[in-house]
């Protein structure tokens, strides 16, 4: 029994000694904040080199506000005093495609709109802002802007657009008809059998001299 003591007892010192020393529960030694002055600006100080056609903007953390407010004003002084004239993020490829056709003025309602990029750290009072800035420029100016997204994980609005754009064209995908269910791959198929038919889709858009990557 003693010996079982010793070793709880034990335990619970390094515990605590490992917990306090990586902070405990306060935010542990802050930083000297005077160190950043050299280098932190204002929005209004912002330049770009004429020799760059991608800027990126970084955020410490994802979800808080303050982070999207800011990138917000940053994007308005990148547009109107640094020829930047597309935004892209993190989303859906094809739900981007939704917005861009939005701020073209497409129908649809900023909470709506903003519920397709496909995250949740998206689905802000923040980003229906910029959403918004963007429409409200674009029924003002005639060089547009651009909202494009780079993520590939989901595929409901892609497909939909495919299947838009190829009925259009007179493209029959009735040998599609099963292959996506509510926006997502039907589990039945095996991974050669979504190969296959990706394939044949891939072949009657070539038949029909359209543009294949």
């Amino acid at each position: 029994m003693k010996k079982k003591v010793l070793l709880i007892s034990a335990v619970v010192i390094v515990t605590i000694y490992v917990f306090t020393y990586f902070g405990g529960f306060t935010t542990g030694k802050s930083l000297d904040v005077n160190e950043f002055k050299a280098y932190a600006k204002s929005v209004d100080q912002i330049s770009t080199p004429q020799e760059y056609n991608i800027i990126a903007l970084g955020e410490a953390t994802h979800g808080n506000k303050e982070f999207q407010q800011l990138k917000l004003e940053v994007f308005k002084k990148l547009v109107e005093e640094h020829r930047v004239h597309s935004f892209a993020l993190e989303g859906d490829f094809g739900g981007c495609e939704e917005v861009n056709q939005y701020i073209h003025g497409g129908e649809g309602t900023l909470k709506e709109i903003v519920q397709k990029i496909g995250f949740q750290i998206y689905k802000t009072e923040e980003m229906m802002q910029l959403i918004e800035y963007i429409r409200e420029y674009n029924e003002e100016e005639e060089e547009q802007l651009n909202f494009y997204g780079f993520d590939m994980q989901r595929i409901r609005y892609s497909f939909d657009a495919l299947k838009k754009e190829c009925i259009a064209e007179g493209v029959n995908l009735s040998f599609l008809d099963n292959f996506i269910i509510d926006g997502q791959w039907n589990q039945n198929y095996s991974y050669e059998e979504k190969k296959d038919l990706l394939m044949k889709l891939k072949k009657t858009l070539e038949l029909k001299e359209f543009i294949v990557i």
